[in-house]
């Protein structure tokens, strides 16, 4: 990824974080509407990555089939995540308001849009083992987080479950790793993600 681009996406993980931090502090979001823009941001980030997956093989010349198999697998987990998100999103209370989760799903569309512009118009593209991999940091951020709030929602005393420890979880965990992953892309020949089942027995 291009140094201006790179940089541009820090900006956005950071100023996204920020606006659904002021969200819950200052304008009354439900904490369980951040967690449900979390979700939605990881469904829109498997597609894009099908999007680059599916270019990167037209470009390489590789079957279709085997370059989208990861962003696939990730879309798959995304929604069984999305049943603990349900959960998790009840439990600390949501709001289906247009202005308190339309509106920022609004501005989530509007900020990968902007993204997939940049990537569309760009000559640097990602290849398909990288466009394998571009959803795992956000997938793994969700489950991440999913664990810890359940973790706090579990806590003996309750004292550690309230919506500003959660949302500060969500938002650190989720910062780090989103920038993490910015900085050190995966290598254009990494392997392709895979997921193997066995049959017990």
């Amino acid at each position: 990824m291009p140094r201006a681009r790179q940089l541009a996406t820090i900006g956005g993980i950071i100023a996204l974080a920020l606006v659904q931090a002021a969200g819950v502090l200052l304008w009354g979001w439900p904490v369980g509407n951040v967690l449900v823009m979390f979700w939605g941001e990881n469904v829109i980030i498997c597609v894009f990555g099908l999007v680059q997956a599916t270019s990167a093989a037209r470009r390489q010349q590789v079957a279709t089939r085997d370059a989208v198999s990861g962003p696939l697998t990730f879309l798959f987990f995304c929604f069984v995540h999305g049943i603990f998100t349900a959960v998790l999103a009840w439990q600390l209370g949501v709001d289906f308001g247009a202005l308190t989760l339309g509106l920022p799903m609004a501005l989530l569309l509007l900020r990968y849009g902007v993204e997939v512009a940049g990537w569309a118009a760009s000559d640097a593209k990602p290849t398909v083992q990288q466009a394998a991999h571009y959803p795992r940091p956000r997938i793994v951020v969700l489950h991440l987080s999913i664990i810890a709030a359940w973790w706090l929602m579990l806590s003996h005393d309750g004292t550690l479950f309230t919506p500003t420890t959660v949302l500060a979880v969500l938002l650190v965990t989720k910062v780090v790793i989103e920038v993490r992953a910015t900085l050190n892309p995966p290598a254009p020949n990494a392997s392709m993600p895979k997921v193997t089942f066995t049959r017990g027995g």
